[in-house]
């Protein structure tokens, strides 16, 4: 099956460029150690070494932490309000750039221009924001068109006063939202791909274009974008099945943790170097179309030339 061949050819990408993989693990990173010092210069003058804090650390206490929080004294509504979005804007927009560089640097000397990370995301970072703009207004649609499903089935289960209307709600919405959101991140993904590869940049043309294709190829997209998407759901699922009824009351056990959690991001980088590789793979079976190529308007034919002698009459 072709699906298989572009996710073991994926699954090698990522295995051969651990620097790409260590820059998308730094990527969530970097802002979440930002947040986290803001946070921790918030609250150390407050809590010290105190009983108060020890409380917390172990899972105590957590009606005084929440009022806690509440003090507007304490600036920490502030910092997990503005300054958790501060930190998640930062994060997409170091993933689109970083995306053009890893993109280039997967084609290589394939690439229309760069051909490496700094170079990609010199070239192509204005047109991956332009792509990203398009996926965010359809990841938007599905979103909305998920949550009047989910409306309905509410509306539903009360009517009808039996709760398992609210539980088919949930479930009919996230297979919408997977059936949605597949062929959008196909798009987004093709379309960069085409940009990188032919230097294109008519990425609204390109994106719809590649949805077309993604829909055109659905035994190809569905299953691959669906093994990626299972596999760093199951990471983060026995990531929280471990953590649950764990509490890091001692330095030790809060550094196990911290390390566990950090594995956990390490292999999502592993795979979502590895869902790209894949993608890449199958765009090439597809034959690698310029789907963000423009129009190619006709020539005009040039005016007939007037003799010297008629300009001077």
């Amino acid at each position: 099956m072709r699906f298989l061949h572009a996710w073991r050819q994926g699954v090698r990408q990522a295995r051969s460029r651990p620097r790409l993989v260590l820059l998308l693990y730094m990527v969530p990173l970097l802002p979440a150690l930002g947040l986290a010092m803001l946070v921790l210069a918030t609250v150390a003058p407050v809590w010290g070494r105190s009983l108060f804090a020890q409380k917390v650390l172990t899972g105590s206490w957590f009606g005084v932490w929440r009022h806690f929080t509440a003090i507007p004294e304490n600036h920490l509504p502030v910092v997990l309000g503005p300054g958790l979005l501060l930190a998640l804007v930062g994060t997409v927009v170091a993933q689109v750039v970083l995306s053009a560089g890893i993109f280039a640097a997967l084609f290589g000397d394939r690439a229309a221009q760069g051909g490496d990370v700094c170079g990609g995301m010199r070239h192509f970072a204005f047109p991956f924001f332009r792509s990203f703009l398009w996926f965010f207004l359809g990841l938007g649609l599905a979103a909305a068109a998920c949550g009047a499903v989910v409306r309905g089935f509410f509306k539903l289960a009360e009517n009808q006063a039996d709760a398992r209307w609210d539980l088919a709600g949930v479930l009919v919405a996230g297979v919408l939202f997977f059936l949605l959101y597949v062929p959008l991140r196909g798009a987004y993904d093709l379309s960069r791909m085409a940009t990188v590869r032919h230097g294109d940049r008519k990425t609204l043309r390109g994106f719809f274009k590649a949805l077309l294709a993604v829909l055109r190829h659905p035994v190809l997209f569905f299953p691959l974008y669906a093994s990626f998407l299972m596999a760093i759901l199951v990471v983060h699922a026995l990531f929280g099945w471990a953590r649950l009824g764990f509490t890091g009351s001692h330095w030790s056990g809060m550094a196990a943790l911290v390390l566990a959690q950090q594995t956990v991001m390490l292999v999502r980088g592993f795979l979502h170097l590895g869902c790209w590789g894949a993608a890449m793979e199958a765009y090439r079976m597809l034959g690698e179309v310029r789907y963000c190529r423009g129009t190619d308007k006709p020539l005009e034919a040039p005016p007939p030339a007037v003799p010297l002698e008629d300009v001077f009459r």
